[in-house]
């Protein structure tokens, strides 16, 4: 297949509207017209030889072949938006490295980490992606960025945290499965669900049912575990089951598709920013630190542990 005849500005519709299942917001994002989106999309599917979504009155959903499609475009658009971060960061003065959890990467992007070079430009960032657990070895991932932003309770030996947003856990479903009014009046009701387990937090949900005063409570429709919560971008899973998310992280995270199903929320751990405890260390992200602290204040996000 030769290179120059790859259909990229359709591929680039094609990921815009599979993100978001609607033509009109991929338009939006990409200041296009639906008409346009839709005859990009067209265009691909005849290249293609197969359809990629089912339209229907007032959203798309994708098929088989689209979703399998999506999967490797959203990953190679990934690459090269890394890549060509990497370069750019090269040629800046001053390059930060920043490690955090991939989905975190996502949820921070436009508010902090867009924002951020926008309203710094003398800095790069150079984005490190990290398990997302309370067990992630932050010596180690110190040793290769310049601050972390990690998961656990306040303290990492010889490093110095600064509260970034602290959890607060809670079930979310997404639209088009809701058989029940939200919030829930019982939450017992949860069990009439399909459940979806986070890999990386597999007692999740034995943990949150304890919460609620509901240890023995099992799902009637069963379940399925996901790699992490950046696998819930996937407009797949939004026919799958309800998950659970912190209720600050899930707007960001899921978008509009998915509502929260209880009043209640537990509290969980916390992610901060952490660096290495010398003054060198602290004088380089002085800026990054206080411009993401502030703006998890400026949305209202708790930070206390």
């Amino acid at each position: 297949m030769n290179r120059s005849h790859l259909p990229l500005q359709a591929l680039r519709c094609f990921d815009a509207a599979a993100r978001h299942q609607s033509f009109k917001l991929a338009a939006d994002e990409l200041c296009l017209t639906p008409s346009a989106i839709s005859h990009q999309i067209r265009h691909l599917e005849d290249w293609l030889g197969s359809a990629l979504f089912l339209r229907k009155t007032r959203q798309v959903e994708l098929t088989a072949m689209g979703r399998s499609l999506f999967d490797e475009v959203s990953t190679a658009f990934r690459s090269l938006e890394s890549s060509l971060q990497r370069v750019l960061s090269q040629g800046r003065k001053n390059t930060l490295r920043l490690a955090l959890p991939e989905v975190l990467a996502q949820v921070l992007q436009r508010d902090f980490i867009e924002a951020f070079v926008h309203a710094n430009p003398q800095y790069g960032l150079e984005l490190i992606t990290i398990p997302n657990a309370m067990s992630a070895p932050h010596l180690d991932i110190l040793q290769t960025a310049d601050v972390a932003i990690l998961l656990g309770t306040g303290f990492w030996e010889k490093a110095r945290s600064y509260p970034l947003i602290s959890l607060h856990i809670s079930a979310f479903c997404p639209a088009r499965l809701a058989c029940h009014p939200f919030p829930l009046k019982d939450p017992r009701q949860l069990a009439e669900y399909h459940w979806l387990h986070n890999a990386e937090f597999p007692g999740a949900w034995g943990w949150f049912l304890s919460f609620l005063g509901l240890s023995g409570l099992q799902s009637e429709q069963g379940a399925k575990t996901y790699r992490n919560l950046a696998a819930l971008l996937d407009p797949a899973f939004a026919t799958e089951g309800i998950a659970l998310v912190d209720i600050n992280i899930a707007p960001y995270a899921l978008g509009g598709e998915w509502q929260r199903m209880l009043d209640l929320a537990a509290a969980s751990a916390a992610y901060s920013l952490v660096c290495p405890d010398n003054e060198e260390a602290v004088r380089r992200t002085k800026d990054l630190v206080e411009f993401f602290t502030a703006q998890a204040q400026r949305l209202g996000w708790p930070a206390n542990f």
